[in-house]
């Protein structure tokens, strides 16, 4: 898929871009309009399929100074953008933003528009005249006037059905062994240990005695139930509106028992209920004393 982000000066181009790259597009701001098709040959022969451009007529806005030779410019970027966009399957998201919070924004980060240094009103009002044959031609407009980042990610999803593979990493671990880092760390410490049971001792969590030790415990299956309710919601809330790869820490003291169990468990569950989701399941400390 290829996409051009376009649109007005502050309604967060920036923004989308980073929503894009971190949904795995290639990402370029504001490229020359004669070097994309080049760029768009060499990511393919690449296998390259995602990419993303910012299509700005910044560049115009600063070098020409004379209002009629902006307006022929910026018609000339129009014609050739929609060209392009005709001639390669390109989507075009355009984005829009109110005045009010256009002037907020730019207060805000004390900017000074590219089209009129003096009168922030009326270059945003110029730009949008300029601009709306782009905004009446694109495949979809947004208007960020009143979202937050985290909303244009969801909106920006919604528009291009952004169907990636989802990844959920799962590594067990052992407190006595040292801390993992992971954006959710699960503690499996209150469930009773296989450990001091001798027969269980020198197994683990993936080996069936072990499995069936900790779910003949009530408090086990309580675990269980809990926490898949927690992880479907992190799942359906987090891949593809944050980001597409979330790791899941799950401790024990040793990271040889119950970690193992619980991790494996979720896998499963998470295999069997979320569609395009790849699971990774590591135990880092499953061999050691």
């Amino acid at each position: 898929m290829i996409i051009f982000i376009t649109g007005i000066s502050g309604a967060g181009k920036n923004t989308a871009l980073r929503i894009l790259e971190d949904n795995n597009f290639y990402c370029i701001d504001n490229a020359p309009l004669d070097l994309i098709p080049k760029i768009i040959e060499i990511a393919r022969n690449s296998n390259i399929s995602d990419i993303a451009f910012i299509i700005d007529p910044r560049i115009i806005f600063v070098s020409k100074k004379d209002p009629m030779k902006i307006k022929y410019f910026i018609n000339k970027l129009i014609d050739k953008t929609l060209y392009l966009s005709k001639k390669n399957d390109i989507k075009i998201i355009f984005l829009d933003c109110n005045e009010e919070n256009l002037i907020k924004r730019y207060n805000s980060n004390r900017r000074i528009h590219p089209l009129n240094r003096e009168n922030l009103l009326e270059g945003i009002k110029l730009e949008k005249e300029l601009l709306q044959k782009l905004k009446e031609k694109s495949h979809y407009v947004i208007d960020t006037s009143d979202l937050s980042p985290y909303d244009l990610s969801l909106k920006i999803s919604e528009i291009i059905l952004l169907k990636k593979m989802y990844i959920v990493k799962l590594i067990s671990f052992g407190y006595k062994h040292g801390f993992i880092s992971s954006d959710i760390v699960i503690d499996t410490r209150i469930l009773r240990n296989p450990f001091y049971v001798s027969q269980l001792t020198n197994k683990n969590g993936s080996d069936p005695e072990v499995k069936e030790y900790l779910l003949s415990d009530p408090k086990t299956k309580e675990f269980i139930e809990k926490t898949i309710d927690y992880i479907d919601y992190i799942i359906a809330s987090y891949l593809g509106n944050v980001k597409n790869f979330i790791e899941i820490g799950v401790g024990c003291t040793g990271g040889k028992h119950r970690s193992v169990f619980v991790a494996e468990y979720l896998g499963e569950h998470i295999r069997k209920k979320h569609q395009n989701t790849k699971v990774i399941i590591e135990h880092r400390d499953i061999h050691k004393n």
